[in-house]
């Protein structure tokens, strides 16, 4: 039973001294780990390495097994001999140069490497054995790697606790006074084991504590220095590995174990080959394995992965420098830096928010995506390479593969939705998995920016809207004061009108004439008594009219108007009573500024008509129809066309549509703006009737 604990725990230290090996190797961390603590990490990784598998070979027969076991108690004096020449290495840097990771090169350091010379008759003891326990087997040489390695540990406590005044970052300073504490009793506990016989029953318990007891300062040394950085990277990395390790644990004592055992005296196959072709194969087949084995390797030989980490961090930097830009030359130049960091062929982003729009670099790759299906194909996937995408859905494969992406990306926040889709790589290499989570994260930045700009667009417009208000507000009071100024001039004007509408005779059109000057005072003074009495608006839907008095005295005026600028005038209207909600001055008002827009917009054209029709639909509403056959409404206004100062007209104000449609909002009518497909302009004023059936 000890013995199975004892290869786990060595198992778990291997793991542990894997992933802390795999990281301080990593060219991305080089420059900041000094040599001496990359030496002393290997070092407990060839210990801990050599140790496990000579647990795990001690009893396997076989001449492939022997080998193995062979290269196992080798690889475990490698790390024994080269443990305390870097842990004194270390202890005298830190008392010399302080916690400097790139002090300048001495090569006196390297003397103190001559003790790693004890390999060599190591390597001749191992390999002439005759007994398969790593201690007889080395003789004398325990005892002298022992000597040493108590005079180095001990050495090397007083340079690390003597060497506090020279850090410079407060936080290591505490951390050097443990290590030094440590490798104290480490050096206790190694002198104990060193005079401890092999026949002793505490032997195999000492010798457990004094395996494991270089993996305390390393673990120490990354929590205290690189918690933030580190620590999470190799907690995630161990626990996979720490995976793997266990289920060649169960395959090896449940599965291969008791079937070579079986076996082994009916084949003269060594089994030990199996094991190693069923560890290759569940590298293989487990795909987080597999990336992370990948992942570290990439890390490890690569020399880009630096170079893009830094680039793509400058982008999410960059990025809100670029809000001045609009939102399709902010993606596209998204796109160009993507492409130069990530080196690859082809980089697109697909934008869906009020308006979908598609942005490329170079643009000649240009294609039109449709969001929504390969949003339902992604599913929750923030991101998807086409080395994983046979893992999770043939159909997305597929895709990826029609389309030549090497990765797609997608973000949402809230309504705004956004696809990166990334083309080959100039060197057929993979995105690294880093570099992913950093794609991701900077799409997650660009859509939030996008949201971000919409918001502040709306905020824009709403204040604009509110000066707006002000402005009308403003002009509600010159009105006012206009008004009062001018309803005294016209009080004289009526009175003039009448006197010479008294001596004019009957029945004739001068008579008429002046009879039409008089209503159109009275409707103008009724307009300024509205503005006068604008804190209390009239209550025009109490109110009821003839549609064929009030529309056929307007026409008769509008007639002239017409007449004055060559356009041909129509009027068509029922002739029966016809009753509707309304004030006579509030339909007036509303039919005058529609066809006295339609008049001035075809004056000038040839053969120029506007038509005015009024209908009855199901006794319950009136239909009035202005038609003209001008050059119409452009399309850039058609959006705004009822609100103030929205004008096509070079010298047109913006007021007229926008009073037309608040008066028959107030009527409870309807007024809309059709479009002809022979052009020109229809407005469609809808109001409810009062005519009985």
């Amino acid at each position: 039973m000890f013995e199975q604990v004892e290869t786990f725990l060595l198992g778990v230290a291997t793991v542990i001294d894997a992933v802390l090996a795999l990281i301080v190797l990593e060219r991305v961390n080089r420059r900041e780990i000094p040599v001496w603590l990359r030496l002393s990490v290997i070092s407990t990784f060839l210990f801990h390495l050599g140790d496990f598998c000579h647990s795990l070979l001690g009893l396997s027969e076989g001449r492939i097994a022997s080998m193995l076991d062979d290269a196992s108690m080798l690889t475990m004096v490698a790390g024994l001999v080269l443990m305390p020449c870097s842990l004194l290495h270390g202890g005298l840097r830190l008392f010399r140069t302080g916690d400097d990771p790139r002090p300048a090169r001495d090569l006196r350091y390297a003397l103190l490497y001559i003790p790693a010379l004890l390999f060599v008759p190591a390597v001749q003891l191992v390999l002439s054995r005759e007994l398969r326990s790593f201690r007889p087997t080395l003789g004398i040489l325990p005892f002298i790697w022992g000597g040493w390695m108590f005079v180095a540990n001990v050495t090397a406590a007083v340079c690390f606790w003597n060497s506090v005044t020279r850090i410079r970052r407060t936080q290591l300073r505490s951390m050097v006074r443990q290590q030094a504490s440590l490798m104290a009793v480490n050096s206790i506990m190694l002198l104990c084991f060193v005079f401890v016989p092999p026949e002793s029953p505490n032997e195999p318990a000492l010798r457990l504590l004094v395996t494991l007891a270089p993996l305390v300062p390393m673990l120490l040394f990354v929590w205290s220095s690189y918690r933030f950085r580190l620590f999470p990277v190799m907690v995630e990395r161990t626990v996979v590995y720490g995976a793997a390790l266990l289920i060649v644990m169960w395959l090896h004592h449940f599965a291969v174990a008791p079937l070579t055992s079986a076996l082994r005296q009916r084949a003269s196959f060594d089994f030990v080959v199996l094991e190693i072709v069923l560890f290759v194969a569940l590298i293989m087949a487990w795909a987080p394995l597999r990336q992370r084995v990948t992942e570290s390797l990439r890390y490890l030989f690569s020399s880009q992965i630096r170079p893009m980490r830094t680039a793509i961090a400058d982008l999410s930097v960059q990025l809100p420098q670029q809000a001045g830009r609009p939102p399709e030359d902010l993606v596209y130049w998204l796109c160009r830096e993507i492409h130069q960091c990530l080196e690859v062929d082809c980089v697109q982003i697909s934008i869906l928010a009020d308006t979908e729009f598609h942005t490329a670099f170079p643009r000649d790759r240009q294609r039109t995506v449709d969001i929504e299906p390969l949003r339902l194909l992604l599913g929750s996937r923030r991101w998807l390479t086409i080395a994983d995408a046979g893992y999770a859905d043939q159909a997305l494969l597929e895709y990826l593969q029609q389309e030549q992406w090497t990765a797609v990306f997608q973000s949402r926040c809230e309504n705004v939705r956004a696809c990166l889709f990334v083309g080959n790589r100039q060197n057929l290499d993979r995105i690294p998995g880093e570099q992913c989570h950093s794609l991701s994260l900077l799409l997650d930045q660009l859509t939030a920016w996008l949201l971000h700009q919409r918001r502040e667009q709306l905020r824009r417009m709403a204040e604009r809207q509110m000066a707006q208000r002000e402005k009308l507000a403003t002009l509600g009071l010159l009105s006012g004061a206009i008004a009062h100024e001018i309803r005294n001039p016209l009080s004289s004007m009526r009175t003039l009108a009448a006197l010479l509408a008294e001596e004019l005779p009957e029945q004739t059109e001068q008579k008429q004439s002046a009879a039409l000057i008089i209503s159109e005072i009275d409707r103008l003074t009724q307009t300024t008594n509205r503005l006068l009495e604008s804190a209390r608006p009239a209550d025009d839907r109490t109110n009821i009219c003839e549609l064929e008095v009030t529309l056929g005295r307007l026409c008769r005026l509008m007639e002239l108007l017409a007449r004055q600028h060559g356009v041909s005038f129509s009027a068509d209207f029922p002739q029966d009573t016809v009753l509707i909600e309304s004030s006579e001055a509030a339909l007036t008002e509303i039919c005058l500024n529609l066809i006295r827009n339609a008049i001035e917009a075809t004056s000038g054209v040839a053969n120029a008509t506007v038509a005015v029709r009024a209908t009855v639909v199901d006794h319950r509403q009136v239909v009035i129809e202005i038609e003209d056959n001008g050059p119409g409404i452009p399309a850039a206004i058609r959006q705004a066309l009822f609100q103030p100062f929205v004008t096509g007209k070079e010298d047109g104000n913006g007021l007229g549509l926008f009073i037309a449609s608040e008066r028959a909002r107030e009527l409870g009518a309807k007024l809309d703006c059709l479009d002809r497909p022979n052009g020109g302009t229809t407005f469609r004023l809808t109001l409810p009737s009062k005519t009985k059936p």
